[in-house]
């Protein structure tokens, strides 16, 4: 029964996160923006990863 409700909390939460990015304003995408996004993925920081040498 727990997991049941956890999973039911769970569906409930990504419900309004996906409805709060629908109606949210937007963000212009461009190549800085993707690049950003890339490195928060990778969890690199802006100053690049100190692995890439």
């Amino acid at each position: 029964m727990v997991q049941l409700d956890q999973k039911r909390k769970a569906q409930v939460k990504l419900e309004g996160l996906l409805k709060e990015g629908i109606d949210g304003e937007g963000e212009e995408v461009t190549p800085e923006y993707w690049q950003n996004l890339r490195s928060t993925v990778l969890g690199q920081n802006s100053m690049g990863n100190p692995n890439d040498t």
